[in-house]
């Protein structure tokens, strides 16, 4: 039951959402152009598909745990798969109907989150934590191919959501050479986090694997130092965050490089947060820019 779940549930759960997906992309997109969904469907689908795989596995291996040794004859387990079947398509229907581009950035939280931590945890047995944040994808690892795909997925949906935002921001502010700038940048850190998926680092791939992995810090940083210049409105609170998580980044960076005093593994994981945290940050400004504005009016009654 549990392996035709996992392998039908899985097939039907991406028939039903795609279908439903496009059928609502305008409710979907809120009224911007249309030619964007096309671009961004794939990342989504692929995205919402791995979604459900993974709360597919959770499911059947808590159903084995519950009723271990329990034994159906053809009938009742037809039924039973007929039902879970039917309640995986109808689910997974209703979120594609519901779901809005604004879900974009939580989409990327989850998937990165949710992926670096299920690598962490399939590794604990061999301590990844003495080597590097990338041993999570080395050959070494247990079950590697989840944080790459964890990286590459996560590459593909900060593309997708960069390819949304600027989109929508370009109905509504004019286009500038400013938004032009800031979008290559966030595009380019996007295909470089897919790049450090791709290249794990083996000893095939280490050097490339590591001069990619410097390049997401330097854009980074290029892109914290510039935001005040390439964006039309910047809140002074959101310009106090950024240089305060900058000036950390550089100071983790004197701490490993110079002073030795962070090993490899901290100093990785720290640099992640901060950046991670400041991407979001990020996208939640550019989100808010979207927000129709309100406007008073008063009314006077003689």
């Amino acid at each position: 039951i549990t392996t035709f779940l996992i392998g039908f549930g899985s097939l039907l759960g991406l028939i039903f959402f795609t279908t439903t997906f496009i059928l609502n992309r305008n409710l979907f997109l809120g009224g911007i152009k249309t030619r964007v969904f096309w671009r961004i469907l794939p990342v989504i689908v692929a995205s919402f598909t791995a979604i459900l795989i993974l709360i597919l596995l959770g499911v059947t291996w808590v159903l084995n745990q519950i009723f271990t040794g329990a034994s159906f004859d053809r009938l009742t387990s037809t039924i039973i798969l007929g039902v879970s079947l039917y309640a995986v398509s109808i689910t997974w229907g209703q979120v594609a109907e519901r779901i809005r581009a604004t879900w974009l950035t939580t989409l990327l939280i989850v998937i990165m989150i949710s992926g670096v931590l299920l690598s962490m945890a399939t590794n604990s047995s061999r301590e990844w934590w003495q080597f590097n944040l990338s041993f999570l994808g080395t050959q070494n690892a247990a079950n590697s191919w989840q944080f790459n795909v964890t990286l590459i997925l996560s590459a593909l949906i900060l593309v997708a959501l960069v390819d949304y935002l600027f989109v929508a921001l370009g109905e509504k502010y004019a286009k500038n050479w400013k938004f032009s700038i800031l979008r290559i940048l966030l595009t380019l850190l996007g295909l470089d986090l897919g790049a450090v998926g791709y290249f794990p680092n083996d000893a095939s791939s280490h050097l490339v694997h590591t001069r990619l992995a410097g390049y997401l810090v330097y854009i980074i940083i290029l892109l914290i130092i510039s935001i005040r210049w390439l964006l039309p409105t910047v809140t002074r609170d959101f310009l106090i965050s950024s240089y305060t998580i900058g000036a950390i980044l550089v100071g983790l960076e004197i701490a490993f490089q110079a002073v030795h005093y962070l090993s490899l593994t901290a100093f990785e994981m720290s640099a992640f947060i901060l950046a991670f945290t400041w991407l979001i940050m990020l996208f939640n400004h550019l989100e808010s820019l979207l927000i129709p504005e309100k406007k008073k009016i008063i009314v006077q009654i003689h």
